[in-house]
């Protein structure tokens, strides 16, 4: 009998999840924002938020020039930024996901300065 077992397996192994997905509770970044000015330098302390179908919320800065922008938030995010001395932007990034979390996109935006 034992031989059937070590064969049923071998002929199962190409075929059969043996290594089924096993989600963990971490909370995913939907989109990961780099806040720039026409020169490439950082802005810091710039208010920063984002609109989808289902909610909106402000972004919060985690480096300097760098915002997180929702969490487990997928689909469309329309995100809208605004700083002293700029002109403001909006631009959208549409995040998916996986069988587990949403998958992190990045975005970069570079603010005109105000004429």
């Amino acid at each position: 009998m034992r031989p059937l077992a070590v064969l049923l397996a071998v002929l199962c192994f190409p075929g059969c999840d043996l290594d089924p997905v096993s989600c963990d509770d971490f909370a995913a970044t939907s989109v990961m924002l780099t806040l720039t000015n026409s020169d490439g330098a950082a802005i810091e302390g710039a208010a920063v938020s984002f609109v989808s179908d289902d909610l909106s919320d402000d972004c919060f800065e985690n480096d300097p020039g760098s915002y997180v922008c929702g969490y487990e938030v997928e689909g469309d995010l329309t995100i809208s930024a605004e700083a002293v001395g700029y002109q403001s932007q909006t631009t959208t990034v549409t995040v998916g996901a996986d069988e587990c979390h949403v998958i992190t996109e990045t975005a970069e935006m570079a603010l005109a300065p105000v004429d």
